[in-house]
């Protein structure tokens, strides 16, 4: 059900490039782009070191057929402020936004199938670094140490006390440029009907205006204290010897 209504706007958007925009974001199985990444040695001492986990994050622009890949090591966390900035990439301006989630155990079978042609890539050829695993992915980005904004939190005490958003699945956020405000309708599948969230998405000032942030996101820096660089540095030396 779900998926045939995602069928259904991936196919308006191509039909309607004009008008419609889809995109699809799927982070891929980080366990096969650990660095460094080697096709067939598999010896006993890089069998004993601990790989730095890469993780990919893949978007498909259904409208232009345009893959792109994101790429980072844990050096900022991963929730809805990394999809925000992955979002801000790929979008310019809209006035409407439809933001969907398939449940759990759906494949993405158009990202999953470029997700395959990577795993298939380094079956047959070695990714010790991080610009060379970019040489085997599609319009490879890497999300730099500085570069990423604070959006949540940048727009976290302008926005109204929403609870239970995660029992809903779909939802639709609309400009209305009368009021300079956002209206946020939601449900929980394709068959349902819409809601409207009616307290409204952004806080309300006295003359009624709506709460809006008046600056620019900050720039959320890039934190490496997951990383064990010791760790890291023996896996390389060990990585030398091999």
């Amino acid at each position: 059900m779900e998926k045939l209504a995602y069928y259904r706007r991936r196919t308006i958007s191509r039909r309607r490039p004009d008008r419609y925009l889809s995109l699809i974001i799927v982070g891929m199985d980080n366990t096969k782009t650990s660095l460094p990444h080697f096709k067939d040695r598999k010896g006993k001492d890089l069998v004993l070191t601990i790989p730095m986990k890469t993780q990919v994050t893949g978007a498909i622009n259904h409208d232009t057929h345009q893959k792109f890949i994101f790429t980072d090591i844990y050096h900022y966390k991963h929730d809805s402020n990394l999809t925000l900035n992955i979002l801000m990439k790929l979008l310019w301006e809209a006035s409407k936004i439809q933001l969907s989630f398939l449940y759990v155990g759906h494949t993405h079978e158009d990202i999953d199938q470029m997700f395959s042609v990577f795993s298939d890539r380094l079956r047959h050829t070695d990714a010790t670094t991080l610009p060379g695993l970019h040489q085997h992915l599609y319009n490879a980005q890497e999300l730099h140490a500085i570069g990423c904004y604070n959006v949540s939190g940048w727009l976290d005490p302008c926005i109204a006390g929403v609870k239970s958003y995660s029992k809903s699945n779909i939802f639709r956020y609309r400009y209305d440029e009368a009021n300079k405000s956002v209206n946020v309708y939601y449900r929980k599948n394709s068959e349902q009907p819409w809601k409207t969230l009616r307290r409204g998405f952004f806080k309300v000032r006295p003359n009624g205006l709506p709460l809006l942030p008046n600056s620019n996101p900050p720039v959320l820096m890039a934190s490496f204290h997951l990383l064990d660089m010791d760790v890291l540095k023996r896996a390389i030396l060990s990585g030398q010897r091999i």
